[in-house]
């Protein structure tokens, strides 16, 4: 096995999904796996991972991991337990739907979210704002706060990931999800 390898990774579940080695433990026989389809993690006995078809290994991974703009942990370093489940909240408050924008630099990402008032009515938030007046975030300094332009929403996001047979909407839920399991919890 080598690191980088998409290989066909047989999951808890016994199902069989794409995978791509993280690394290798050989001395306990376990590899990481990145889940390209799914977007997460987990430790795979080497002895269940299996060499993918070529064709199967061209195809695009259906998890693009994307970057909040203009927010940091506190701290620096890796994020919080506390402020993972603080975005993996505001993702879930808004029905883990919402509207993604790209900023600077490559898969750098501005995410609106809706919060539902108590009359059922929503407002669309910058998730990066809303983690800065929770404390679980601290804004980068000089950065510009973004704000909703429908005519940016998608425009520019390419990359394996995105195709154009991805409804936005799968879209979207794909780059929450890899930017929630791509984070390191410290």
């Amino acid at each position: 096995m080598l690191v980088g390898q998409i290989v066909a990774a047989l999951s808890n579940e016994m199902f069989w999904y794409r995978g791509m080695v993280v690394s290798v433990k050989e001395k306990v026989g376990v590899a990481e796996i990145f889940f390209v389809d799914h977007g997460w993690n987990a430790n795979v006995k080497i002895s269940t991972l299996r060499c993918l078809d070529r064709k199967f290994c061209s195809l695009p991974e259906q998890v693009v991991p994307v970057k909040l703009s203009g927010v940091v942990s506190v701290g620096g370093g890796l994020w919080s337990r506390e402020s993972v489940q603080g975005l993996q909240a505001i993702v879930e408050g808004g029905k883990r739907r919402g509207w993604v924008q790209i900023r600077e630099g490559e898969r750098v990402v501005d995410l609106f979210m809706n919060s539902t008032s108590k009359n059922g009515l929503g407002k669309m938030g910058l998730v990066s704002q809303t983690l800065v007046q929770r404390g679980l975030a601290v804004a980068e300094p000089g950065h510009r706060v973004g704000e909703l332009d429908m005519g940016l929403m998608w425009k520019g996001l390419e990359g394996p990931g995105v195709t154009k047979f991805v409804k936005p909407r799968i879209a979207l839920q794909k780059l929450v999800l890899a930017s929630l399991i791509r984070i390191r919890v410290g």
